[in-house]
């Protein structure tokens, strides 16, 4: 499994992850580790507080089509 790198799929999870993320790597240098923490079962990845701007924990939520993850949503938990 993997990301939908090509596309504006991937352009709107990047914006989206951006807008959050305080950390000093890229989405492209984590996004391994990120999709070793998923799986079809468990279609999502949680930021934790301590990397987001705002100190709130966020769910982002994927859809799995065929043998890729397209970017779906993020909400706040």
């Amino acid at each position: 499994m993997e990301f939908n790198y090509y596309g504006e799929n991937f352009v709107k999870l990047e914006k989206s992850f951006n807008e959050l993320y305080t950390g000093l790597q890229p989405l492209t240098f984590i996004t391994d580790d990120l999709l070793k923490s998923m799986s079809l079962e468990r279609p999502y990845f949680v930021m934790p507080p301590q990397v987001t701007k705002d100190g709130r924990r966020y769910l982002f939520k994927f859809d799995v089509v065929g043998d890729k993850y397209l970017y779906n949503s993020r909400d706040n938990l």
